[in-house]
């Protein structure tokens, strides 16, 4: 289990706190019909944003005059918009309404400010409320982990918030999340590498605030003997964070310009692999080099044109969609089980975009698309080159290529996102 031990109960009880009393006979009633709004901050109302998992949404409606109403019902993660009546409640001033999301665990994972209303005998109000992240993930991702690594263990600890440990066996590319992190926890992040004895081999500690509705940056550094690998962190809206290092590489260059993005991803096609990239500059851009590195090895690509805010398209063959080609037919075969570190580079390899993308199973928030040949996109190209490091904000897509290629579903080289 990935749960951290929080203080969650503390919250529930003080939501509970104004049971009043019970309406007066021959009270008349009122309805409500109460709309909720999951927030993001800065992010378009259509973003499939991460939260942590929900799956429940509950409704309060009390006052010092009559019992506490309490509406309960499932819903999906996928949603952000929710509607529901609440019918029977007693007409009068100051009727209060909160809302909060929950796992299934109990935990609570969004809540709302207080809406208050004066309801009329016979009356129908519209009550609206919007809903904040109250926690989020951590999610790590490692590359070039050594082969005598046998274990690596992340631990954030912020008491008396909470502590979240995982613990996920070496692979060579890994995906670790601590879930259901409570906004404004302040710690440690702790990231050790073990061997098969136990022993530890690498470890990386940084005093990390945990803030679910903004974007941090943080450096960090694993320890070792000998030697040193770079470690960032890359905090994303709505509660979810980004930890990634390569282990065993010289990878100083953290930060990514952001002035190209990769946008979309085709890894489970074969020869119609492509990776999308979009030109974040209003003005149009020629690179007499670019370079798309696929997990450490360079691929060079002259004389790249880009439209001002527009996309091209590179393949792992000249599909009609796609824009070039490397003359390498291997440049682009893209690992559909684990994924791929690919990273857009200028000529002087300084680092302009980089994405470490998870593999068809999903895992740490990536889309699992099963057996399907269907392309990953970016939910939103605002601030881009932070959010697309988060797998939660990349989904399948589900539209045809074109007529001819009903069996692979994407929008390469599409604005229409």
């Amino acid at each position: 289990m990935k749960r951290a031990i929080t203080a969650g109960l503390l919250f529930i009880a003080g939501l509970f706190h104004s049971c009043g009393r019970a309406p007066l006979a021959g009270s008349e009633y009122a309805a409500a019909r109460v709309s909720v709004t999951i927030h993001h901050p800065g992010l378009r109302k259509s973003l499939k944003a991460f939260d942590s998992v929900y799956d429940s949404l509950i409704v309060l409606v009390y006052a010092e005059d009559m019992d506490t109403i309490r509406h309960a019902m499932p819903v999906s993660s996928n949603k952000k918009t929710f509607s529901l009546a609440i019918n029977d409640i007693p007409a009068g001033d100051d009727r209060v309404f909160e809302a909060f999301t929950k796992s299934q665990e109990g935990t609570l994972v969004h809540g709302s400010g207080v809406a208050s209303a004066t309801l009329n005998p016979q009356e129908v109000k519209s009550i609206p409320l919007m809903l904040e992240p109250l926690c989020g993930s951590l999610v790590l991702q490692l590359a070039e982990i050594p082969t005598s690594v046998d274990s690596v263990i992340a631990v954030f600890a912020a008491l008396p918030a909470g502590v979240w440990e995982d613990r996920q066996k070496r692979s060579s590319k890994l995906h670790i999340s601590l879930d259901y992190v409570t906004d404004q926890a302040s710690g440690t992040l702790s990231c050790y590498a073990v061997n098969l004895a136990g022993d530890t081999l690498y470890q990386a500690h940084q005093p990390v605030a945990f803030h679910a509705d903004s974007f941090q940056l943080f450096s960090l550094s694993f320890s070792q003997l000998p030697g040193q690998a770079a470690l960032a962190i890359d905090v994303g809206p709505a509660g979810a964070a980004v930890v990634w290092s390569a282990m065993d590489g010289d990878h100083p260059d953290t930060a990514e310009s952001g002035k190209l993005l990769i946008s979309e991803i085709m890894y489970n096609a074969n020869d119609s692999e492509y990776v999308e990239v979009f030109n974040t500059l209003s003005i149009d851009t020629t690179y007499d080099t670019l370079i798309l590195e696929v997990d450490g090895t360079y691929r060079f690509f002259e004389k790249v044109s880009f439209k001002a805010d527009s996309f091209i398209v590179i393949g792992r063959v000249l599909l009609p969609w796609a824009n070039y080609q490397h003359a390498t037919s291997s440049a682009l075969n893209l690992s559909s089980t684990s994924g791929n570190w690919l990273t857009l580079r200028a000529a002087d390899s300084t680092v302009i975009d980089r994405v470490a993308f998870n593999g068809k199973t999903g895992g740490a928030g990536w889309p699992d698309i099963g057996s399907a040949k269907n392309a990953i996109v970016l939910d939103s190209l605002t601030n881009g080159h932070k959010r697309n490091n988060v797998g939660i904000f990349w989904q399948q897509a589900v539209s045809d290529i074109d007529k001819s290629v009903t069996a692979q579903k994407g929008t390469p080289g599409s604005s229409g996102r």
